[in-house]
């Protein structure tokens, strides 16, 4: 059982991960991640979300909430930066924490990860498909 246990808090050796992407050139600028990210949030959400919250639920609190909702993506974003700038290799949140907390981590990171992009493309399509509905 302690062998187990061991392998499960295993960490992982930074440089595995450095040797492998050392042959990827940095393309990306700011403006790059910036047009990224607020163009994935803001075609999934501006459009479906704000009048269904403000109509049934909240009222004008929704503008409220969009703003706290902001400085939690912010700040969710300062957090990631820090970790790209301390651990420079590809992988994200997985190779992170695998180096970090150990293997079992870093595979529960990365399912939680895939879990969320399924989650994401869902809300997405479930908001595309009460736009074309409204088209119809």
């Amino acid at each position: 059982m302690g062998q187990v246990w061991q392998r499960l808090i295993r960490k992982e050796d930074p440089s595995v991960y450095e040797d492998k992407d050392s042959h990827l050139p940095r393309v990306l600028r700011v403006r790059d991640f910036l047009a990224l990210g607020v163009g994935t949030i803001v075609s999934a959400s501006i459009f479906t979300l704000p009048g269904v919250v403000a109509a049934k639920h909240a009222g004008p609190a929704v503008s409220i909430s969009f703003l706290v909702a902001a400085i939690v993506a912010g700040l969710v974003a300062f957090a990631y930066a820090e970790m790209s700038a301390a651990m420079p290799f590809a992988g994200s949140a997985y190779s992170w924490i695998n180096v970090v907390f150990g293997e079992f981590f870093g595979w529960i990171a990365g399912w939680a990860l895939l879990a969320e992009y399924f989650i994401a493309v869902a809300f997405v399509a479930s908001g595309l498909s009460a736009n074309f509905r409204g088209l119809l």
